[in-house]
C-alpha cells in the first residue's frame, strides 16, 4: 500500500512509538495490526484536524424501517484495511516496532498513509472515501454526511458508511449488488450479502411478514454474565421508588465497592440503550449522572438494572408491524431530579411500528411549572422534527410514502403547553421563559410541525421521563415496537 518509507529523522521532528497489536476475532481468525502511538502526537506538529463523520444510528433505523415496509433489498460490506487508503497531509514519523524490524537499523519510518492509531487517521480515510464516491457520481445527503445517494433506474440507491462498514438499500437486488460492486472497484472489500449483524446490532428479517427486528442479545447476555447476575428475573428496569431515591452521594455515605466496574457497565448500557433499547434510557440516565462518585445504592440499582437487561436480552425493535408512517410523542417529568430540581424531557419517534429515534435528558434550565417543563420538551422535539424532515426528503427517493405531506404531528399531553406553542398565550407565569424554548412555536407557525393533545395514559414517551410500573411500561413497549400484543 506504500504506507511508509524508511529515512533519517529530520531535526525538530519526533518519532512516534509503534507496535503490533494481536487480536483474535469473534469468528476465530487471528489478526496482527501495526499501530502508531497517536497518544504521543502534538497538535500542530503531527496533526491538525481530526473530525470525521459516521452515520447515525437513527439513519440506520430509518433505512431499516422503510426497507421492511417497502420490501427493499439490503446489502452489507466492509472495506479491508480502510485507514491505509487515507493519504496523510502532515509529516509523521514512527519508530520501528520492537522485535520486528521493518527497515534498516537506526532508521525511522515516514508515514505516507494513515496508519491505525494516528489521531488524524479516520479523517484522512474519510477524505479519501468522500473523494472516491463523488468521482463515481454519488451525492452526499443533507441529513447525514455519511449517507450517500446514487440515482438508479428504479429509483435511488442509498449507501451509508460507519468508518469501514457499509450498508446498501435499493429497490432491486441488481441495483444493490451493482453499488456494492462499484465500491469494490474503488477499494478492496468483503461483500457480506444480506445484513445479519451491523455495528454489533443483530438484524433479523422476515420477508414474508415484511418485518425487520434489531436487537443486541449477545452484548446484553455478556453484560449480565460479567456482572454475575445472569438468570435473574426483573419485570421493570428500575422501580419508581428506586428512581425517586437516587441522589448524589452524601458525606459519610458508603461508596461503591468498584467504581471503575460501575463506570464500564454504565457505558455499556448507554450504548445498548442508544441503539436498540429505549426502555433503558431513563434508568441508565439516572445512573450515569453519578459515575464520578457512585454510592452503594447506585451500585445496587445498577445490578438490578443489569438483571433486567439479562433476562430480556433478546428484546429489540420490530419495524414493519404497522402501516403508520410516523408517530411522535413528547413528555416531561416536572422537577424529577432531586439534586438540581431540573425536569426530564422525553420524546420518541415511531416509524412503521418501531422506534427510530428517542431521547431522555435533563432540561438545561429549571422549570417553574409543569407547563414550562412540557413547553421545553416541545422545543426539544421540534429540533428533532427539523432534522427528521431532511431525512424524510432523502427517504422519499426510496419510498413512495415519503416525504410526508403536511406538517409532522407531535402528540403532547399538556394543554397549557400546546396553547403556548400554537398561540402567544403569555402572561405573568410565562413571560420569563427563555427565547431558546420558543423554537417549537416558530416551527408551528412555519407549518413544519403541528402539536396535538393526547391523554397522559396514551403518551408513549412517558417511559422516557420517569420509571414506570410494569403495566404502564408494557403499554409503551408495545407501541414502540418492542413487544407485541
Amino acid at each position: 500500500f506504500g504506507v511508509f518509507e524508511e529515512c533519517d529523522l529530520p531535526p525538530g521532528k519526533q518519532a512516534l512509538p509503534s507496535r503490533f497489536m494481536l487480536e483474535r476475532k469473534r469468528c476465530g481468525r487471528y489478526k496482527a495490526r501495526l499501530v502508531a502511538g497517536g497518544h504521543k502526537q502534538q497538535q500542530g506538529l503531527d496533526f491538525n484536524e481530526t473530525f470525521a463523520p459516521v452515520c447515525s444510528y437513527r439513519t440506520l433505523r430509518m433505512i431499516l424501517a422503510v426497507s421492511a415496509h417497502e420490501d427493499l433489498e439490503l446489502r452489507q460490506f466492509d472495506i479491508r484495511t480502510a485507514f491505509l487508503n487515507g493519504e496523510l497531509q502532515e509529516e509523521v514519523y514512527i519508530r520501528q516496532p520492537a522485535g520486528v524490524p521493518l527497515g534498516s537499523p537506526g532508521k525511522v519510518l515516514r508515514l505516507r498513509r494513515a496508519l491505525y492509531g494516528l489521531r488524524q487517521a479516520s479523517r484522512a480515510w474519510n477524505t479519501r472515501l468522500e473523494a472516491a464516491l463523488r468521482e463515481k457520481g454519488l451525492t452526499q445527503s443533507d441529513c447525514d454526511p455519511s449517507l450517500w445517494i446514487l440515482r438508479g433506474a428504479s429509483g435511488a440507491v442509498l449507501t451509508m458508511f460507519y468508518v469501514d462498514d457499509g450498508l446498501v438499500a435499493a429497490r432491486t437486488a441488481a441495483e444493490a449488488d451493482a453499488l456494492v460492486a462499484l465500491v469494490g472497484s474503488m477499494f478492496e472489500i468483503r461483500a457480506l450479502g444480506e445484513p445479519t449483524d451491523f455495528l454489533g446490532i443483530s438484524i433479523v428479517r422476515d420477508r414474508e411478514a415484511r418485518t425487520i427486528t434489531i436487537h443486541q442479545h449477545d452484548k446484553a447476555r455478556a453484560l449480565a454474565e460479567d456482572a454475575g447476575v445472569a438468570g435473574k428475573q426483573r419485570d421493570v428496569p428500575m422501580s419508581p421508588e428506586t428512581y425517586a431515591a437516587l441522589r448524589a452521594a452524601k458525606t459519610g455515605e458508603r461508596m461503591a465497592t468498584d467504581p471503575d466496574a460501575y463506570r464500564a457497565r454504565v457505558g455499556s448500557l448507554l450504548h445498548i440503550s442508544g441503539c436498540t433499547r429505549p426502555d433503558l434510557q431513563v434508568s441508565v440516565g439516572a445512573l450515569a449522572s453519578h459515575v464520578q462518585s457512585p454510592s452503594a445504592a447506585h451500585e445496587a440499582a445498577l445490578a438490578r438494572l443489569i438483571e433486567y437487561v439479562g433476562c430480556t436480552a433478546g428484546r429489540g425493535i420490530t419495524y414493519g408491524s404497522s402501516e403508520a408512517p410516523m408517530d411522535i410523542w413528547c413528555d416531561a417529568s416536572f422537577a424529577s431530579c432531586l439534586d438540581t430540581r431540573r425536569s426530564t424531557t422525553g420524546w420518541v419517534v415511531v416509524m412503521y411500528g418501531g422506534a427510530i429515534s428517542w431521547s431522555s435528558k435533563k432540561q438545561p434550565t429549571v422549570a417553574a411549572s409543569t407547563m414550562e417543563a412540557e413547553y421545553q420538551a416541545c422545543g426539544s422535539v421540534a429540533r428533532e422534527g427539523d432534522s427528521l424532515m431532511k431525512a424524510l426528503d432523502v427517504l422519499g427517493t426510496l419510498s413512495e410514502d415519503f416525504p410526508l405531506i403536511g406538517p409532522l404531528i407531535v402528540l403532547c399531553d399538556n394543554k397549557a403547553a400546546l396553547g403556548l406553542c400554537q398561540d402567544r398565550k403569555e402572561g405573568q407565569r410565562t413571560k420569563h421563559i427563555d427565547i431558546i424554548h420558543h423554537f417549537a412555536r416558530e416551527r408551528v407557525a412555519s407549518g413544519h410541525l403541528k402539536f396535538v393533545y393526547c391523554k397522559s395514559e396514551d403518551n408513549v414517551s412517558d417511559c422516557l421521563t420517569k420509571a414506570l410500573r410494569y403495566p404502564a411500561l408494557l403499554e409503551c413497549l408495545v407501541r414502540m415496537g418492542m413487544m407485541h400484543d
